[in-house]
């Protein structure tokens, strides 16, 4: 018979797997989400794109949860609506710090 305490169980492998499946998918998508924030915000400053017609119905719902979260928890500077900037800079931040040191990235 096996010695347990030497060896990872099957249990501790898969649990393992699993979780790094789930990082890595968590990854992707946040990656996904930050790059169609940063398109939506490129074609807003153009004016003939009308964001109630597809394709961009489909940004433009995709992306309001990035650009419209905490707009009442973040103050206002001189007019100035921060909620959009901070939630990317706190979902770049995700990006480059906890999850891809989970996923151990930069190695």
């Amino acid at each position: 018979m096996e010695n347990l305490g030497d060896s990872v169980t099957t249990l501790q492998y898969n649990a393992g797997i699993l979780s790094l499946g789930i990082g890595q998918a968590l990854w992707f998508w946040l990656s996904v989400l930050l790059i169609a924030t940063e398109l939506r915000l490129a074609f807003g400053m153009f004016l003939q794109i009308n964001p109630y017609f597809e394709p961009f119905a489909t940004l433009w719902t995709f992306t309001d949860p990035v650009l419209n979260f905490g707009r009442l928890l973040y103050p206002k500077v001189m007019g100035w609506d921060t909620a959009p900037v901070a939630n990317m800079a706190l979902l770049a931040t995700s990006l480059l710090g906890w999850i891809s040191s989970f996923l151990d990235l930069t190695k």
